[in-house]
């Protein structure tokens, strides 16, 4: 497969409210919009619980006709067991061997290999709502994409913390990231107003 250079994009500001069907619309602009997108062959679609991410990446992976997968298969087991770090590694190389794919969840492995990057970065309140909202809905059962016995009332403590803690454990490191990848696309979607 052959790889071509591609630039960095500057943030592109994220439209007023995050219901699905905006972020599954402003997916499907983004690929007009960016076209690192409609070449990219691995897509990593990254960003705090809550950001739109699994939204997203299921409508890019549609418009681009690429398979997609989520990383919460592969690192969460029934009732919100943690995957074992050796087996998680494994099941992760396994996927990014594919020639193509769109994945969205937080992986420095996947960042690593990934054609184009498209970082979700929203505020904490935005995720915070988004989290409470999918939390009512699949509250006593698991999401699509998760093992079974995975209801959110369990795993709503530790969403809390992870929100909580994006913006200083993991937004510096994708934002290096960014600086880093020199070659490599990334798009930085920014919501707009927000406590980042």
């Amino acid at each position: 497969m052959e790889r071509r250079a591609l630039k960095s994009q500057p943030a592109t500001q994220l439209p007023r409210g995050l219901p699905n069907w905006l972020v599954q619309k402003f997916a499907a602009e983004a690929v007009n919009e960016y076209g690192s997108l409609a070449t990219a062959q691995r897509i990593l679609v990254t960003g705090n619980a809550g950001s739109g991410k699994t939204t997203f990446a299921t409508e890019l992976a549609q418009q681009l006709q690429l398979p997609y997968f989520t990383l919460d298969t592969i690192v969460w087991q029934p009732r919100w067991r943690k995957t074992g770090t050796v087996e998680k590694a494994e099941r992760i190389a396994e996927l990014i061997e594919r020639d193509c794919w769109v994945i969205d969840g937080v992986s420095d492995t996947v960042l690593a290999v990934a054609d184009v990057v498209v970082f979700l970065d929203v505020a904490r309140r935005v995720s915070a709502w988004r989290v409470a909202r999918r939390s009512v809905r699949y509250l006593f059962r698991s999401r699509p994409g998760l093992p079974r016995h995975c209801p959110e009332i369990l795993v709503i403590p530790r969403l809390g913390r992870l929100i909580w803690d994006f913006r200083n454990n993991v937004r510096p490191k994708l934002l290096a990231a960014q600086r880093q990848r020199g070659a490599t696309n990334f798009v930085h979607i920014r919501w707009r107003e927000g406590d980042h």
